[in-house]
């Protein structure tokens, strides 16, 4: 989770191609090696992204969803893109959940298929996060939402 804000960059947005593939590839060799598992899907850090990220995406075929790609990416074939929708969303600041936002935002996205929903749960420790938290998702299950993960959405 890096960035330079003086210099406007971040750990994949900004910096080198040859940067970008060492801390992704180095991330797939932890996972392997500490987890036993290997990531599927990829969402940057600060959700900053940019053409050299689309081309380590495209080189890793086990890559198979991007959350929150930049709309004008080049998206590899057999990725699934999950736009962000920034008015839909948990937390509005970031890192506090927001009902309010959530109930005025929400209609006028419902008839997309697919919203994803990003969150920071380790945030929700203040008074009243984690019940505002529960209030969306009491919300939006109201509403008919059905919750998956995004290995769910595969073919």
């Amino acid at each position: 989770h890096t960035r330079d804000k003086e210099a406007g960059t971040f750990e994949f947005k900004g910096m080198p191609y040859e940067y970008q593939a060492e801390r992704f590839t180095r991330s797939q060799e932890i996972a392997r090696e500490v987890l036993g598992i290997e990531f599927i899907g990829f969402g940057a850090p600060y959700n900053q992204t940019d053409e050299s990220t689309a081309r380590i995406i495209s080189e890793h075929p086990d890559i198979r969803w991007w959350m929150y790609p930049p709309r004008q990416a080049e998206v590899a074939e057999g990725v699934m893109p999950f736009y962000r929708v920034g008015k839909v969303n948990i937390e509005i600041p970031v890192h506090v959940p927001n009902p309010q936002a959530m109930e005025e935002a929400f209609p006028q996205y419902r008839d997309r298929e697919v919203l994803v929903i990003q969150g920071h749960p380790m945030s929700w420790d203040r008074e009243g996060r984690f019940e505002d938290f529960v209030a969306i998702m009491e919300y939006l299950t109201a509403q008919g939402c059905t919750f998956v993960m995004p290995r769910d959405l595969e073919e």
